[in-house]
């Protein structure tokens, strides 16, 4: 391959490389650089081979900085062949986000839409590095509560994570229907789902979640008073009304 001088390099190569090579300001300015660091490392010995991988180089760095962080996301959905659901948007804060994703097809015109038969489904994607990976982890569920995963836990306790019933008793009934007592630590990303601390008598292993919509602000005294009573979580209306037979006699 044949070595260019630096008058050549300024005045033939690095034209003659970049033309086509780039499209807009912001590109173009990032192959510029790139070819004049590979042309300024190699010294008299580069090439247009240099100049080539050194423009690369700077488009590519050009992509990254110009392109944000929603930009990003898009694509990694994209890749993955879904979109975000519609009606919804892209929620969460710092470099968590939480969609409604759902599969999508093409229709007549070329456009993205959602599969026949898809149901949405919601996800959470983690900035890492530069991009964007999709948080495998899921819920489980555990006594009839849906237990929050380590990530969510560390957003409830996070101090921007607080309102209106952070720090506050409430009452529920869990996935199987029975009620339980606990205190609000936060909410999660979600913002609709709060992350509670089980009160003292409740059977929850753990922080689990909850709609917000969901719990009802209560007392110290009343959770106290329900658990103290004996009557614990799971009890059915048989077995409830026999303990108040008994009681009563």
């Amino acid at each position: 391959m044949d070595n260019l001088s630096q008058r050549e390099l300024l005045s033939e190569g690095i034209g003659s490389i970049l033309k086509g090579a780039s499209k807009g300001i912001g590109k173009g300015i990032g192959a510029v650089g790139g070819a004049l660091k590979a042309a300024s490392d190699a010294g008299i010995q580069a090439g247009y081979g240099d100049l080539y991988k050194g423009a690369r180089a700077g488009i590519d760095k050009a992509d990254s900085l110009l392109t944000g962080k929603r930009e990003k996301l898009l694509k990694t959905l994209d890749d993955q062949g879904v979109m975000i659901a519609p009606g919804t948007d892209i929620r969460g804060k710092k470099k968590l986000a939480v969609i409604d994703i759902i599969q999508y097809d093409y229709n007549n015109e070329g456009k993205q839409e959602p599969m026949k038969g898809a149901k949405p489904e919601l996800a959470k994607y983690k900035y890492k590095d530069g991009s964007w990976e999709k948080v495998a982890k899921s819920r489980e569920i555990r006594d009839g509560y849906s237990m929050l995963t380590k990530e969510e836990v560390k957003e409830v306790q996070e101090p921007d994570q607080k309102g209106p019933l952070s720090g506050k008793v409430v009452k529920h009934l869990t996935v199987k229907g029975k009620p339980a007592y606990g205190t609000v630590i936060g909410y999660t990303y979600e913002e609709d789902q709060v992350g509670i601390q089980p009160f003292k008598g409740a059977r929850a292993p753990g922080i689990y979640g909850k709609k917000a919509d969901q719990v009802e602000e209560s007392s110290a005294e009343e959770a106290t008073n329900f658990y103290s009573a004996g009557i614990k979580e799971g009890t059915s209306q048989a077995n409830l009304l026999r303990q108040l037979t008994l009681l009563s006699k």
